[in-house]
Parts: C-alpha cells; sequence; structure tokens
C-alpha cells in the first residue's frame, strides 16, 4: 500500500518575517552545537526563570541532543514561572505529542496556547494534525486546518495536510488537487506536497507520466524521506512493472527508517510474488510491531 507524507509537526515562537538571527540561532545553523548550549547556560545563570530562553534550550535540547527528557524538564520549568507563554505550550504540546504520545495532555497545552493566543498558527496547525492522525476527528481537524488558512493562505504544511483529508477521508480530490497546487506555488520544492500530489495523479487520475514527475521531484526535494521512497517503489513495482528498481527504493526506505510499515508490507509483497524468497519476505513482516495487519 502506499501512504501520506505528513508535513511535521511545527516549532512555536522564533523570529518572524526578517527578523534578525539571535547568536544562538546563528550558531546552532553553523553546528557549532557546543557553542550554542554554552550561550543558553550562560543566560539562564543570569536569569534562571527566563521562559523564552528556557523554552529556545529546551528545543535544542529536544531536536539537536535527543534529550528528551531534560528538555521536557525545561518547557515545564519554562511553563511554571510564565504559564501563558505561548511558545513554550505549543512546543511542549510537540514533544508530548511526537515523543511521548501523550495526546491527552499535547491537546490541552495547545488549547491553554489558543486561549492566550487564538490566532498562533503553530498551535492551531500542531492541533489540527493532532485531531486527524492521532485522533481520527476529522470535522476538528478540518476546522483547524481552515483556521490556519484563513490567518495565512500560503501556510503550505496546512495546504499539504489538509489536501491529504480531503483526499483520504472525503474523498475530495478536485479539493485535494487544488490544496496541493496552492502549496506548490508557494514552495515548488515541497517534498510532501510533491509526494501526496503524486500519490492522487497515479490512484485517482491514472495520470502515470504526471505521477512519475512529481515523485521524481519530491526525491530531488527530500532524497531520505522513506513515504517517498515506498510510494515510488510501489509505483515502479506496480505500474512500470519494475522490481528491481522498487526493490532499490525500498532498501534506501528502510534504510532511513527501518520500521516504516508500508515499506515493510510493500517489499515483502515483491519478495514473495516477484522474488519467490518466502523467507526474507517474513523476516520483513516480523519486524512489524505485535497486533499490526502486517
Amino acid at each position: 500500500a502506499a501512504s501520506f507524507a505528513a508535513s511535521p509537526a511545527r516549532r512555536g515562537g522564533g523570529r518572524r518575517g526578517g527578523g534578525r538571527m539571535s547568536a544562538w540561532e546563528a550558531l546552532a545553523q553553523a553546528e557549532e552545537y557546543e557553542r550554542t548550549e554554552a550561550i543558553f547556560q550562560q543566560v539562564l545563570q543570569r536569569d534562571p526563570e527566563e521562559a523564552a530562553t528556557l523554552c529556545n534550550y529546551a528545543c535544542f535540547l529536544q531536536d539537536v541532543r535527543s534529550n528528551f527528557d531534560q528538555a521536557e524538564r525545561l518547557f515545564k520549568k519554562a511553563i511554571f514561572h510564565q504559564p501563558r507563554h505561548v511558545p513554550s505550550l505549543c512546543n511542549y504540546g510537540m514533544l508530548l505529542q511526537e515523543i511521548r504520545g501523550d495526546y491527552a495532555q499535547a491537546e490541552n497545552l495547545y488549547k491553554r496556547a489558543l486561549a492566550v493566543d487564538p490566532a498562533h498558527t503553530s498551535s492551531l496547525y500542531n492541533f489540527a494534525c493532532l485531531m486527524k492522525n492521532a485522533k481520527q476527528d476529522y470535522d476538528g481537524a478540518e476546522a483547524l486546518f481552515q483556521r490556519v488558512l484563513l490567518l495565512d493562505p500560503q501556510d503550505v504544511g496546512a495546504l499539504c495536510n489538509y489536501g491529504t483529508l480531503l483526499q483520504d477521508v472525503r474523498g475530495d480530490c478536485g479539493g485535494a488537487e487544488r490544496l496541493y497546487q496552492q502549496a506548490l506555488q508557494v514552495n515548488p520544492a515541497d517534498g510532501p506536497t510533491l509526494c501526496n500530489y503524486g500519490l492522487l495523479l497515479k490512484n485517482s487520475r491514472k495520470d502515470y507520466d504526471g505521477a512519475e514527475y512529481l515523485y521524481q521531484r519530491a526525491l530531488e526535494a527530500e532524497p531520505t524521506d522513506p513515504t517517498t521512497l515506498c510510494n515510488y517503489g510501489l509505483f515502479l513495482h506496480t505500474v512500470r512493472m519494475d522490481p528491481n528498481r522498487a526493490e532499490t527504493l525500498y532498501k534506501r526506505a528502510l534504510a532511513c527508517d527501518g520500521c516504516h510499515l508500508s515499506t515493510i508490507c510493500n517489499y515483502a509483497t515483491l519478495l514473495a510474488g516477484d522474488r519467490r524468497d518466502y523467507a526474507r519476505a517474513e523476516g520483513l513482516l516480523a519486524q512489524a510491531p505485535p497486533g499490526h495487519p502486517a
């Protein structure tokens, strides 16, 4: 089976528009992580209760160090000292949503952020993704995506993810296609949108050349995205009848994410059906989580 590519949850707060980059942002962008961390620690020595610094340091620890426990402690400290600090509420919600799988508490934090700032697009967007993907509350997700797009009609992530909802849940391929086209007008190299639009052209329009062109563009934009590698591999296997190229893409996808379920299932199908290699197919399927249909 093919799967939809999702634009990731996003950070709340930070610079807006063309604002100047802070010292720590410049250092982090240059991958000078030791100096970045030293700046955070120096600032917090002077003011250990400053919510913005606590929040930014927590984001750094989560994204760069993968130190989720310490990041969580700093988010909690920031919110304790400044309960209405919207970036901390949003970013802690993102950690709980993506790392902990604590959707109830993430939802609570997004609601708290939006009670302070109803136009905070990152909280709206992350909450919409939670409602769509974790709770399958599609009406709630649709309303939140619409609120994001009222505030920012060029929000590529909202356009893409709302497009997948229309395509996959509502069966509104025309509406989905319009949203994908809007997103690509803003960012022609957005990998998730290119991948999902390719899936629409393949399945709904039977425009196989157009679909392949979009998959290739998606891989140019994000060469290590397992969903695009998987979907293009399935396309090559089932449409172009080219199991060799498909297998190459499945291997690349699993090298990026060894637990990518759609790739596991599709590659196992290729191994069993085309290679008659049932032992390797069974070994792949054993990697799926217990109880999964694979």
